[in-house]
C-alpha cells in the first residue's frame, strides 16, 4: 500500500474536510472519478495534471501506477491564482474524467494534507483527505424551488458548519458572499440543491453540484489593521417589509481578514463592531474585495436612523438614512388589469430594491405555467399573444445579490 492510502486509510483519526448533504436523492447519475497528480500547466480556463487514477478495490483505497495527462476546466476563477506547475493535486471529476468538479492542493504525493480547494469538496476521495490543520467544514444548500431543472435546484444560500480549534460558528452565505477568519477564507461562488428538497418525487438525473473556494492561513502571520474612511461604504435597502443594511469595505490590495461583529442598536443609531487583520506573510492571492456583510436592522421603521461602524472599538465611518417605507406590493405588478391587448407592462417603479432581475410567473387555473420570463428593469413589456382570454394567477421573483423574494399571488384577467 502506497504511503498516500496508509494516510486516507487512517484520517478517521484527524480531522478531516467533511461535507454533509441532508435529503439528498440517493440515485447518483453521473460517474464519478478520482485522480492525484502534478500540474503540468494551468490557464484562466484550463489546467492539465500528470496523474495518478484511483483505485478503490472495496477494502483499501490505493493509486493506479499507470500515469497519464488529464485537462478538463478549473472549476473556478480563483484556482488559476492559487495553483502552479509542480504543484500536487487531488481532482474529484463527475461524468468524465474532463469533467472536473473540484480541485484540491496538496503538501505533496507523499503526505497529502489539503491547504486550498476550489470546487465541490465532496467529489473528493471519500472519506476525504486532512487538512493542514484541525478544521471540520460541513455545509447544506437551500434550494430555491422557484428555480428547478431536472433533478436539482438553484441554491438559495448555505448554511456553513466550521468546527476548529479556536472558532465554531455557523454561518448563512448566499452565493457571492465570503467568509474570512485569521486561520481561512471560504468563498461562496454557487450551488445546487436537490429537486427532491422541493418535491416529494424523488428526481432521477445529475447529483447537485456546489462551487467554494477555501483557503487556510497560519494564524500567526496576521496583525492588527484598521481602514481608512473613504475605504468604508453604506447601502440600505428593503426586503420582505424589513430594512437591511450592507456594509462594505473597500482593500486596495488583497491579503485583509474582516471579523463581522454583531449589531447593536442605541436608540437612532445602530452600531456594528468588528475587527480587522492584514497577512504579514507572502501575500496570499485570496479573492478581491470589497468584503461586505448583510445587517438587518431590527426596529427601523419609516424615519431618519445613523450607521456607525467601529473597528477595534474606534468609529471609523458613519452614516444617516431614512428607513425605506415597507414594500406596498399591491402598487406594483403587472398593469393593465385586466390585459385588453396582447402586451402588458411590469410596473415596479415604487420598489426600492436595486433589481438584479425580476421573473414574472403566470400559471392557468389549472397550476400549469404559461409564461415566465427574466426581466433586469422594474419597468418592462411582457409579450402575451399566446395567453388565451380567462383568469389566471401570477407570482413576482424578485434577485438582488443572490437573495431572492417572491411577492404575494394576485389575479390576472386577460381580456381582449
Amino acid at each position: 500500500m502506497s504511503k498516500l492510502a496508509k494516510t486516507v486509510s487512517s484520517v478517521f483519526v484527524v480531522s478531516l474536510l467533511m461535507v454533509s448533504f441532508t435529503n439528498y436523492p440517493a440515485i447518483p447519475a453521473l460517474q464519478p472519478y478520482h485522480f492525484i497528480g502534478k500540474v503540468e500547466s494551468i490557464s484562466e480556463e484550463t489546467i492539465t495534471v500528470e496523474t495518478k487514477e484511483r483505485i478503490d478495490s472495496g477494502k483499501d483505497i490505493d493509486w493506479d501506477d499507470t500515469s497519464g495527462p488529464l485537462e478538463g476546466k478549473v472549476p473556478n476563477q480563483n484556482a488559476p491564482k492559487e495553483l502552479s506547475a509542480g504543484n500536487w493535486v487531488e481532482i474529484g471529476s463527475l461524468g468524465s474524467p474532463e469533467d472536473i468538479v473540484v480541485i484540491a492542493k496538496v503538501s505533496s504525493y507523499s503526505d497529502a494534507v489539503i491547504t486550498d480547494l476550489f470546487g465541490d469538496p465532496r467529489f473528493l476521495q471519500d472519506p476525504g483527505l486532512p487538512w493542514r490543520t484541525g478544521y471540520s467544514i460541513t455545509y447544506e444548500n437551500q434550494p430555491d424551488c422557484s428555480e428547478c431543472e431536472s433533478s436539482t435546484c438553484r441554491a438559495e444560500s448555505t448554511l456553513l458548519s466550521i468546527d476548529g480549534t479556536n472558532e465554531q460558528k455557523e454561518i448563512q452565505m448566499k452565493p457571492g458572499e465570503e467568509y474570512m477568519t485569521k486561520s481561512l477564507t471560504v468563498r461562496f461562488h454557487s450551488g445546487e440543491a436537490p429537486a427532491s428538497s422541493c418535491s416529494e418525487q424523488a428526481a432521477v438525473g445529475p447529483q447537485p453540484v456546489s462551487n467554494f473556494t477555501i483557503k487556510l492561513f497560519n494564524p500567526e502571520n496576521w496583525a492588527k489593521d484598521k481602514p481608512d474612511t473613504d475605504q468604508v461604504t453604506f447601502e440600505v435597502f428593503t426586503l420582505e417589509n424589513s430594512n437591511y443594511a450592507i456594509v462594505k469595505l473597500q482593500f486596495g490590495t488583497p491579503g485583509f481578514c474582516v471579523d463581522w461583529g454583531d449589531i447593536e442598536q442605541e436608540g437612532s443609531v445602530y452600531v456594528i463592531n468588528c475587527k480587522v487583520y492584514s497577512y504579514k506573510g507572502i501575500v496570499p492571492q485570496v479573492v478581491p474585495p470589497p468584503v461586505s456583510r448583510t445587517y438587518k436592522l431590527e426596529g427601523a421603521t419609516t424615519g431618519q436612523y445613523a450607521l456607525e461602524l467601529e473597528v477595534w472599538d474606534e468609529k471609523i465611518a458613519e452614516r444617516t438614512f431614512n428607513a425605506p417605507a415597507p414594500i406596498e406590493w399591491g402598487r406594483l405588478g403587472i398593469t393593465p388589469n385586466p390585459v385588453t391587448t396582447e402586451e402588458a407592462q411590469l410596473d415596479l417603479r415604487e420598489l426600492s430594491i436595486p433589481l438584479d432581475s425580476i421573473i414574472p410567473k403566470v400559471f392557468d387555473m389549472a397550476g400549469s405555467e404559461v409564461f415566465s420570463e427574466n426581466f433586469s428593469t422594474k419597468n418592462a413589456t411582457l409579450s402575451l399573444p399566446g395567453i388565451s382570454n380567462g383568469i389566471y394567477l401570477y407570482y413576482l421573483v424578485i434577485r438582488y445579490e443572490g437573495r431572492s423574494v417572491k411577492s404575494p399571488i394576485k389575479k390576472l384577467c386577460i381580456m381582449r
